[in-house]
């Protein structure tokens, strides 16, 4: 028969374990406080010849299918059902084509040590661009599931999404065009969305 601090050591790891299991499987999923988003940042389009293109701003338009997120990569978890840039740009021209709307948002994954989430990953698949550089004719780039768009998000301490920052290899779409990468920063956005764990 175990005598009683031994059935206490015995309690106490049975509880730890449980308290361990319900952690992971609350950080499991991510609640937002809107359902609807945007993300705004200053856009970089540049060849692998070294040509860049910078546009002041551009602005993607979107809604998650639900207000509770699962943690899943690769997930398809909302669309981007507008988008917009702003010119002039500097080093060439570029603009988004809004023809293929809309298109898919994923989750992407997140950076920090739960439960303080620092960054949340994000990956756009049929984003649709343009850029004309360099004395090449206009090139149309789309980003698709091995070639992402790639938006990550920062996520202040109390859980409000703060700058985004883009990247992403898009292969030339052939003939003259090389591949663009896109990157840039901005942010917060103007309507700034609350993750809390659940």
């Amino acid at each position: 028969m175990l005598d009683r601090p031994r059935l206490l050591l015995a309690a106490l790891g049975a509880m730890l374990v449980l308290s361990c299991g319900v952690a992971t499987a609350s950080a499991a999923r991510l609640s937002t406080s809107e359902q609807r988003f945007n993300l705004i940042w200053a856009p970089i389009f540049t060849t692998e010849f070294g040509t860049r293109v910078s546009c002041p701003r551009i602005v993607l338009e979107g809604s998650f299918h639900s207000r509770t997120i699962v943690k899943t990569v690769g997930a398809l978890i909302g669309f981007i059902s507008r988008a917009s840039l702003s010119s002039p740009c500097t080093g060439g021209t570029a603009g988004v084509l809004a023809e293929g709307l809309p298109w898919h948002f994923l989750y992407g994954g997140f950076s920090g040590t739960l439960p303080r989430i620092t960054s949340l990953t994000f990956r756009i698949i049929g984003f649709a661009f343009s850029v004309t550089a360099g004395g090449l004719p206009a090139c149309l780039y789309r980003s698709t599931t091995t070639s992402p768009a790639v938006m990550n998000v920062g996520i202040a301490a109390d859980g409000r999404t703060g700058v985004v920052t883009a990247g992403g290899t898009m292969p030339g779409p052939g003939g003259l065009c090389p591949a663009t990468t896109l990157s840039g920063s901005g942010g917060p956005s103007e309507n700034p969305l609350i993750f809390t764990l659940i």
